[in-house]
């Protein structure tokens, strides 16, 4: 018995910058992952996901989806139909792709939503802008209205800056 085989938001933004390492991590996924990052590619990440964490906080009535695929991805549709207006890594499947969302916000009365991408990049990168464009079209394809998509990224500014509002824009 073959396993489902998902294109995520990772896999598509990978092949947009090399096809033949997009093939390996969803083909041959053992192959791909068989060296060890570097402590410089772990560091992008644990910075990645620390700058997450820190623009979560922009969001506090947020909620956080847990779990992985059909868990995540019902989490999800659950909180959608309660109207709850924030969610974080809300996940989303159709057609194998697949995709979690940093931030996904409710539009009270419309029921039309917002992307919002969170990137650790002080500046916006045309891969930024895929990964995002994937998102849209997805939760458009999932039935799910989407009005506006946005990347966050932090400001460089002086470290005196108080308050997590003026670290993001």
């Amino acid at each position: 018995m073959s396993r489902m085989t998902y294109i995520s938001k990772t896999d598509y933004v990978l092949w947009r910058a090399c096809p033949k390492n997009a093939w390996l991590r969803i083909h041959k996924p053992d192959l791909y992952y068989s060296t060890e990052l570097t402590e410089y590619e772990q560091s992008i990440i644990d910075t990645g996901i620390e700058v997450e964490r820190v623009a979560r906080k922009l969001f506090p009535q947020g909620v956080l989806i847990t779990g992985i695929k059909t868990e995540a991805q019902e989490s999800t549709l659950q909180c959608m139909a309660s109207n709850t207006q924030t969610l974080f890594q809300a996940v989303f499947q159709r057609e194998q792709c697949l995709a979690a969302i940093d931030v996904l916000q409710c539009h009270p009365g419309t029921g039309a939503y917002s992307i919002l991408e969170i990137k650790s990049s002080t500046e916006v990168k045309a891969e930024h802008l895929y990964d995002l464009a994937f998102q849209v079209v997805l939760l458009r394809q999932h039935g799910t209205p989407v009005i506006q998509a946005s990347i966050i990224h932090p400001q460089l500014r002086s470290a005196s800056v108080s308050g997590v509002n003026a670290v993001f824009r």
